[in-house]
């Protein structure tokens, strides 16, 4: 099996997982309804869980449609297949700038894995976006001439695709479910902008940095990491030190377990409990990072 195919089969293995688990979720709703229990938490995750399925399915069409102009191109060009550029992954340590160099014609990249932070004026300004695998960075090239002033920057290693940008307005306008990806993207990633401008101005450090935990570990799965004292600070405009009292205190209360330069959820309720409540406009369902939400836990509440 060539990289190739099997990229494709992780991608359908991750679909399959994802339906397995709505599919798991709804049997385990519609019993407790039917035992009298409250569902409407169970609820609110169902529908995350299907919009977040959504984004993965309009992402493997995407990346359909990729490989499949690429094969096209190869099928015709007598000199040979035609390297397919936004086929080949390639990867970002943490702290690296998501860009090639000059003067390649400007890409964007389809996160793979990993999480990649937008940040304002430059790799040590304000995080103003957080995108997560599925995500894509570079989208405003489509949009505008002029390049907007953010700067796309790994938080943890990264694996992504680049896909010049022609290519993808190319597959993007010949595709209506393309130009919905498209807009459903700009629009999320424009609202996210929003909320975190507000939450910067009003809300206080640790509120701040629970919810950005919140974020993280919802785009990883996983714990957020290697990261330094510094560069949370950096990402949320305020001193090391503050970072260093709040985690301290969110440590204290059970919500995380922080150690060099790692930061492992260990309660998401008391997590979300100690954020301003901002993640939830940002369209992340805080409740995965809860035990109940496990396959071993859904199992247990039969």
């Amino acid at each position: 099996m060539d990289s190739r195919e099997r990229h494709r089969e992780e991608s359908r293995e991750r679909v399959k997982a994802a339906e397995d688990r709505l599919r798991r979720l709804r049997d385990v709703i519609e019993q407790r309804a039917r035992l009298g229990f409250d569902t409407s938490e169970g609820w609110r995750l169902f529908r995350l869980t299907t919009a977040s399925l959504a984004n993965m399915r309009q992402t493997e069409s995407l990346l359909e449609s990729l490989y499949a102009a690429g094969e096209g191109r190869g099928r015709t060009n007598a000199a040979g297949p035609v390297p397919m550029t936004g086929a080949e992954r390639v990867t970002f340590a943490p702290g690296a700038t998501l860009r090639r160099d000059a003067p390649a014609p400007p890409d964007c990249y389809l996160i793979d894995s990993g999480i990649v932070s937008l940040c304002f004026g430059g790799p040590t300004g304000v995080e103003v976006g957080m995108v997560g695998a599925g995500g894509i960075v570079g989208l405003s090239g489509l949009l505008t001439g002029e390049l907007m002033p953010v700067t796309a920057v790994a938080v943890t290693r990264c694996r992504a695709i680049p896909i010049p940008l022609g290519e993808l307005a190319d597959r993007i306008a010949a595709d209506a479910k393309g130009l919905n990806f498209l807009h459903a993207t700009v629009a999320r990633q424009w609202a996210e902008t929003m909320v975190l401008a507000r939450c910067n101005a009003e809300h206080s450090v640790r509120e701040r940095v629970s919810r950005w935990i919140l974020t993280g570990a919802h785009h990883l799965h996983d714990s957020i990491g290697p990261i330094s004292h510094d560069r949370v600070a950096s990402l949320l405009g305020v001193r090391r030190a503050s970072i260093t009292v709040a985690l301290h205190e969110i440590e204290s209360d059970g919500g995380i377990h922080s150690r060099r330069n790692l930061i492992e959820v260990r309660d998401g309720a008391a997590l979300e409990r100690l954020s301003c409540g901002c993640h939830r406009h940002l369209l992340i369902p805080s409740a995965e990072l809860a035990p109940a939400t496990t396959p071993q836990a859904i199992s247990s509440m039969h």
